[in-house]
C-alpha cells in the first residue's frame, strides 16, 4: 500500500485522536472494556484504498485474560490510542503478542512485502526545532487541513521471519518510520513478551534524541500487500519509568 494510505494516514489518525482528547502520562488503556468489548479509547483506523479491514475482537486467553485478537485477510486496518506525554517520563514500553499465522511472501525492504502478523507503532509528536524550514511549511499545511500537526516520526516494532531479531530498517514507504524486528516468527502459537526503552531505540534508529512528546500507540495486523492472511493476539501494553 502507498505510504500516503498506510503510514501518513495512520499517523494522521493518531492526530485526530489527540485532538479529541489525550490521556494522562503512562495511562495506556486496556483493550477490553468492562462489557468485554473493545475499549472505546482504542479507535479504529481504516485505509481509504483498502477494501477489507482487519478484524479485531476481544477473546479470553487462559494465561492473559482478555486480549485483542486480530485477523487480516488480504486487507489492513489499525487500532490507535492517543497519548500526550513526555517520552522521557515513561520510556519503558512493555507489550506482548502471540502470532498465530504469518503472511506469506513478506519482505520488509519492499513495499509489496510490507505486511506483518503483529506490529506496534509508537508515534512521536511534531517538533519544529528538529525539522527543516521546508518541512515546517509542510507541517503547517497539514495542521491547516487537520487542525493539528501530524506526528514527527515513529518506531514500529514488528515480527519479521526474514530478518534477525534486533534488525533496524527504514519503512519502505518513508524514512520517518523505523522498523525494529523484535520477533523472528519462529515461535508460532506462543506468547512472547517484550520490554523496550523507546528513547534508546529512537536514538539507535534515527541517530538523534526523540522529539519531546509521544502522540500515540498503534497496533496493526495486515496482509493487504501480499494478498494473504495473518493472525495474532495482543496482550496488555504499558509505558512506565
Amino acid at each position: 500500500m502507498r505510504y500516503a494510505a498506510r503510514c501518513s494516514g495512520l499517523l494522521s489518525g493518531v492526530v485526530a485522536a489527540v485532538v479529541a482528547g489525550a490521556v494522562a502520562a503512562t495511562d495506556v488503556a486496556p483493550f477490553a472494556d468492562d462489557a468485554g468489548n473493545i475499549n472505546g479509547k482504542w479507535q479504529p483506523f481504516s485505509f481509504a484504498k483498502v477494501e477489507t479491514p482487519s478484524r479485531y475482537k476481544i477473546i479470553l486467553d487462559s494465561a492473559n485474560g482478555a486480549v485483542l485478537q486480530a485477523t487480516a485477510e488480504r486487507g489492513a486496518s489499525a487500532l490507535r490510542f492517543a497519548l500526550n506525554q513526555s517520552a522521557t517520563d515513561a520510556p519503558s514500553l512493555k507489550f506482548s503478542w502471540r502470532v498465530g499465522l504469518l503472511p506469506t511472501g513478506t519482505n520488509a525492504r519492499e513495499k509489496s512485502g510490507d505486511d506483518y502478523a503483529a506490529r506496534l507503532y509508537v508515534t512521536f509528536a511534531y517538533d519544529p526545532q528538529k525539522v527543516s524550514a521546508l518541512t515546517r511549511v509542510e507541517y503547517g499545511l497539514a495542521k491547516s487541513l487537520h487542525g493539528a500537526y501530524p506526528p514527527h516520526s515513529a518506531l514500529n516494532y514488528i515480527v519479521e521471519p526474514n530478518l534477525p531479531e534486533g534488525t533496524i530498517i527504514a519503512n519502505p514507504f518513508t524514512s520517518r518510520v523505523k522498523m525494529i524486528v523484535v520477533d523472528n516468527g519462529k515461535r508460532l502459537g506462543e506468547w512472547r513478551s517484550f520490554e523496550r526503552n523507546i528513547v534508546a531505540d529512537y536514538i539507535k534508529a534515527f541517530g538523534v534524541p526523540p522529539p519531546t512528546n509521544l502522540s500515540g500507540i498503534v497496533v496493526m495486523t495486515d496482509a493487504d500487500n501480499t494478498g494473504t492472511r495473518a493472525e495474532a493476539a495482543y496482550g496488555a501494553i504499558s509505558l512506565t519509568k
